[in-house]
């Protein structure tokens, strides 16, 4: 072999090497948090000012995102709340329903679906939101 015929396939194994390493790494599987919004969280949601994020998730292999809320305000509050500002920042509420214990929006936008369940807990409310990203 010619010192040629080897530095070209030096440069040829070099290539495949570097176009080997140059695909990005796809996630798959289940990341969970807490304390701070998931990856690819939606800039328009709206969230309360005085939330308090628990546990959060992302679902990489159905594209799922999932975020606690924790407020200091009774349920209805809270209802009301996301009715509100979820129309305003673009969403369509579908339903909006429930009673004193559990309250259940359903809302889509042109790029994101999903729901947010909401728990009295007393003083404290949860509202769980998942958002499915699939419009």
């Amino acid at each position: 072999m010619t010192r040629s015929s080897m530095s070209r396939l030096l440069v040829a194994a070099l290539c495949v090497l570097l176009v080997a390493s140059c695909g990005g790494e796809t996630k798959t599987g289940v990341e969970f948090g807490e304390g701070s919004l998931p990856d690819g969280w939606p800039e328009s949601f709206p969230i309360p000012a005085n939330a308090v994020i628990g546990s959060t998730l992302i679902d990489y292999d159905s594209g799922r995102l999932e975020a606690e809320f924790r407020v200091s305000a009774p349920l209805e509050t809270l209802a009301q709340y996301f009715d509100l500002n979820l129309t305003n920042s673009g969403y369509a509420v579908d339903s909006s329903s429930g009673d004193s214990s559990t309250w259940t929006i359903e809302f889509r936008s042109d790029d994101d679906s999903g729901n947010v369940v909401i728990q009295s807990f007393g003083e404290v409310s949860s509202a769980v939101v998942r958002i499915l990203g699939d419009g």
